[in-house]
Parts: C-alpha cells; structure tokens; sequence
C-alpha cells in the first residue's frame, strides 16, 4: 500500500481529533485524554506532510511539468484583438503558481507548526502552545477548504462550457482539445489549492492577534 493510500486513516484521525483538542472542557477536565490525543496528531503530523513530496518522486502530481510555471488562464483574452487595451494588463496580471509549489509551502509551514506546538508544550508555554496548536489547525484545514473550491471550480467550469457560446469560448481561451483539457485541469486544481490559502491566511492572521490579546489581558490581570 502506497503511502498516499496509507495516509487516508492519518487524515481522518487528525480530522476528527482536532476538534477535541481546540475543547475547553475536555482539555481543563481530561488533560491526559488532550496529551494523549495531541501525540496521536502530531505524529500523523509527519506522513500527511511529506505526502506532496512523496507524490512529486513517484510522479503522480497532479501539476505542470515545470513547477515554477505560472498559471495564466486570461493570457489569450488579453491577447485578443477585441479586448480593450486598458483591460490587457490586467488581464495578463491574473496568475498563480502551481499546485506543486503550493504542496511545497504548506507541507513546510504544517511541519513548523507541529515542531512550535510540541517544543512550546514541552517547556510549559500554554500561552504559546495554544497558538501555534491554532495554526497547525488551520494549516491543515486549508486541505479541507480545497475540497469546496475545488467543486466551485468545477462547478464553474461546467457552467462555462455548457452555457457559453463558442465565440465566448475562444475568446477566454477555454480548452477545446481533449490535449489540452489536462492544462485547464491543472491550472483549475491549482487555483482551489490557492484560493483555499487566500481564506486561511486571513483566518489565521485574526486568530493568532485574538489569541495573543487574550494572553496579554490574562497577564495583566495577573500583574494586578
């Protein structure tokens, strides 16, 4: 069994434990059930993470063949000769990078994370513990938001080819070609993973200030 096969369990157990762990009951009422539940996760941490890495050496990536390439699904609207020049540049300006460059960064940042929340628990720093356990969540959820994106994606791709009439068609540079299905695919896939990124990074942002404003005023209330 491969191991992104083998990975299906790990992702379901950290799915359905994280939840557990972010309890406040659970967590002051049955500490040893939240360490215990916290080695479990962490160390399904590793396998999920190392995944993108593990697909990129068996050559199952789903990607570009250049992993720096930049997805531009406007490039021939721009390029055509009806578009109005003022729209050209922004139209060119709409890119983003590949899925494996995004399996790159996220598998990274999950492994950072996972590292921070077990050495700041380790050392007692529940303040930090709590934030960083915060943010390998998210991290790791941003997967899971993948999977909605990816069906407004395809949603929308549907709608395109179905509704559009084929001047439209060409004129967005929509894939006629079965060859060229895969490249509209994978730039699709990449967009979900990114998208996905551009709601948690936010999320994150907001969560981390309202944890660290939350530490402070304990502090200082403490001091008092």
């Amino acid at each position: 069994m491969g191991l992104g096969t083998s990975c299906l369990p790990l992702s379901a157990l950290w799915t359905f434990f994280i939840p557990l762990q972010h309890s406040t009951y659970l967590r002051n009422r049955y500490r040893a059930l939240h360490r215990v539940l916290g080695r479990l996760i962490l160390l399904s941490a590793l396998p999920l993470a190392i995944t993108p890495f593990f697909f990129k050496a068996k050559g199952v990536f789903y990607t570009h063949e250049d992993a720096l390439h930049l997805h531009r699904p406007f490039a021939s609207l721009a390029a055509h000769s009806s578009t109005p020049s003022v729209l050209r540049p922004l139209l060119r300006g709409v890119l983003w990078p590949t899925s494996e460059v995004f399996g790159w960064i996220i598998s990274t940042i999950f492994l950072f994370t996972a590292y921070k929340t077990v050495t700041t628990a380790r050392s007692r720093r529940i303040a930090e513990h709590k934030r960083w356990a915060t943010m390998q969540t998210l991290v790791g959820l941003t997967i899971h938001i993948e999977r909605f994106t990816l069906v407004f994606c395809s949603a929308l791709a549907s709608a395109i080819a179905n509704i559009l009439p084929e001047h439209l068609k060409m004129a967005l540079g929509v894939p006629t070609k079965r060859s060229d299905f895969a490249a509209g695919e994978m730039a699709a896939f990449a967009f979900s993973l990114w998208a996905a990124a551009a709601i948690t990074v936010p999320w994150a942002w907001q969560a981390w200030r309202q944890l660290d404003a939350t530490h402070s005023a304990s502090a200082q209330n403490k001091i008092k």
